[in-house]
């Protein structure tokens, strides 16, 4: 870059990459199958903590393994539920932890369609209701206003969605209106031109989810479809990892080289499109 500017650049370049700050993953655990120093420098927390220097990306690189180990403090409370109940009678305190959940307060022993339990989820009276409790699970649970377990799990989803552009319309609205009347997805569908034959193709994976494709289980299988070029799973999971990573680049070789199947395989292009920036665009910037 040449002109008023030229200094600025020159600067940027050198500054470019560096660190600007330092944190921890609240969940993440490094696996490893020697001493980790041999693959990773170390440090300290502020609170004394134990951590590697490499971020997730980088640890891949050295052969570490990461996964993400959270709970949520509503673990703690079922577990005092079930201990009451032993103590007090209810059920066999000597029963297996897993046996005793589950004849319990599992979620398949619920009453999951009672109305006046989803009516106490729309008054936000429940608590730890897992994401439910922040500001965006609230305006979704407005929006929505979820009756089934699977309505509730994929506003779940949808909540973390960001809109494809400035000022385009917001997820959690949009599964509200594809909700409230399912003819909307199918008009968006008719927009990017896809055919009624193809449409029936995607009831199976977006129906139940009202249209959206919301999490990486979905678009991994919409792109294995034979219509969709026929990716293996392999190639699916490189694409979620993409997405879920926030690696752009990646993202943009895998997307190069799915239009070039596309064109290898003379594939129907308006269902490629639509797949490929409606449902698999959905997850970009974040993946659940």
């Amino acid at each position: 870059m040449d002109g008023k500017y030229a200094e600025v650049w020159k600067v940027a370049k050198y500054i470019a990459g560096l660190c600007c700050g330092v944190g921890s993953h609240a969940g993440g655990v490094i696996f490893y199958d020697e001493p980790i120093v041999n693959s990773t420098a170390l440090m300290r927390t502020s609170n004394g903590d134990v951590i590697t220097q490499y971020d997730l990306h980088t640890l891949e690189e050295v052969s570490l393994i990461k996964i993400d180990l959270l709970s949520i403090e509503a673990l703690d409370r079922m577990r005092a539920c079930l201990d009451l109940l032993g103590e007090y009678g209810y059920i066999n305190p000597m029963l297996p932890l897993r046996q005793r959940y589950e004849d319990t307060i599992g979620v398949y022993k619920i009453e999951r369609d009672d109305p006046e339990m989803w009516k106490l989820i729309h008054e936000h009276k429940i608590e730890s209701l897992f994401q439910m409790e922040q500001q965006s699970g609230i305006k979704g649970i407005a929006a929505v206003k979820p009756t089934t377990l699977e309505e509730l799990a994929t506003l779940n989803s949808v909540i973390r969605l960001m809109a494809p552009e400035k000022g385009a319309e917001q997820p959690v609205d949009k599964f509200a209106r594809f909700k409230k009347n399912i003819n909307e997805w199918y008009k968006e569908m008719d927009k990017w031109g896809v055919s009624k034959d193809k449409q029936k193709l995607l009831e199976p994976y977006l129906l139940e989810s009202s249209g959206m494709c919301e999490s990486q289980e979905r678009f991994m299988s919409l792109v294995q479809l034979p219509e969709c070029g026929g990716f293996g799973l392999a190639w699916a999971d490189k694409l979620r990892k993409s997405v879920a990573k926030k690696n752009p680049a990646a993202f943009l070789e895998l997307e190069k080289e799915f239009y070039q199947r596309m064109e290898e395989q003379n594939l129907d292009r308006n269902f490629c499109k639509y797949v490929w920036q409606v449902c698999v665009g959905a997850s970009r910037g974040y993946g659940f």
